[in-house]
């Protein structure tokens, strides 16, 4: 679920007060609030176009290895572009990191291969929706596969048959903010989050499904804004949160914003990363591979 606030320049110099309320739910969620500052931009008027519209770009996918998906955006790997083996439990949110300039493009697919044996007798019939998303370095929504004309779908259902599911920025430009939809999103450079989903099983099994994920950054540097000053570094960590609150294993509550000129607030609340830890107990089965390694302890864990 997404919600936003826009802080106008005529707030310039005051305060500005966010307001988070939850309507649902009464056990407690840790909350990150993200706050991305920008200053004013010299010689916007120079700046590229913002691109309304996105052609979609096959991940190149050179073959890099496994990894371990993260439980939310504090604990997600880091990856250079290339092309990495994973499973993914029913009801489980991994996230994975990607660091891409002004002008470049962010897409990534999730493939889920045909299945035989014990894994696909445990899927049955039934099928799962499976989803994958971006989400840009103040925490918001970027990019969905139906934004680039000939990519894969970024929501479907995943069965015993397999699936390719897809998801791709705009080209990220500066002046993109001024556009509408999640192609606005793509208007800082920095550190994207892609977001894979798999729903619960409605019987409540719990299994390991393999799937390929692969994460590329297509074209040149380019139209990097000049700033009056230097911008200060959104994943500088903060002091203002626990140790215990950043190692919880809760689902995790995102509260983002981002700076234009002086500064916009866009809360989003929440991605809910839930994430089924993959030590819990899971079917054993031979056509789904070894159990993963349990995740890497997040910065705060008690060794």
């Amino acid at each position: 679920m997404t919600a936003s606030a826009i802080a106008t320049e005529s707030c310039a110099g005051d305060d500005v007060l966010v307001s988070v309320e939850r309507q649902n739910g009464v056990d407690p969620r840790p909350v990150e609030l993200r706050i991305v500052e920008e200053p004013p931009v010299v010689g916007e008027d120079d700046l590229p176009d913002p691109e309304p519209s996105v052609t979609w770009q096959e991940p190149a996918g050179q073959a890099t290895g496994e990894t371990v998906g993260g439980a939310s955006f504090v604990d997600a790997p880091v990856l250079e572009p290339g092309t990495y083996s994973d499973t993914i439990v029913p009801g489980e949110t991994l996230t994975y990191q990607v660091d891409a300039a002004w002008g470049q493009q962010v897409v990534a697919t999730v493939e889920y291969p045909a299945t035989s044996g014990r894994l696909a007798e445990e899927i049955g019939m039934q099928d799962l929706i499976g989803t994958v998303a971006l989400v840009n370095p103040a925490r918001a929504r970027a990019g969905v596969g139906s934004l680039a004309s000939g990519s894969p779908p970024s929501q479907t259902l995943v069965g015993s048959t397999g699936q390719v599911l897809g998801a791709s920025s705009a080209p990220i430009a500066y002046l993109n903010r001024d556009l509408s939809g999640s192609a606005a999103s793509a208007s800082l450079a920095g550190r994207y989050t892609v977001v894979v989903g798999l729903e619960d099983d409605p019987e409540g099994a719990s299994y390991l499904v393999p799937m390929t994920v692969r994460i590329d950054v297509v074209g040149e540097p380019s139209g990097e804004p000049e700033y009056a000053e230097e911008p200060a570094d959104p994943d500088a960590p903060s002091t203002s949160m626990s140790d215990d609150d950043v190692g919880s294993a809760a689902p995790w509550l995102v509260a983002a914003g981002v700076g234009v000129g002086v500064l916009l607030l866009a809360l989003v609340l929440a991605l809910l990363l839930v994430r089924r830890h993959r030590g819990r107990s899971v079917t054993p089965s031979a056509a789904s591979g070894p159990a993963a390694p349990p995740a890497p302890p997040r910065p705060g864990d008690r060794q």
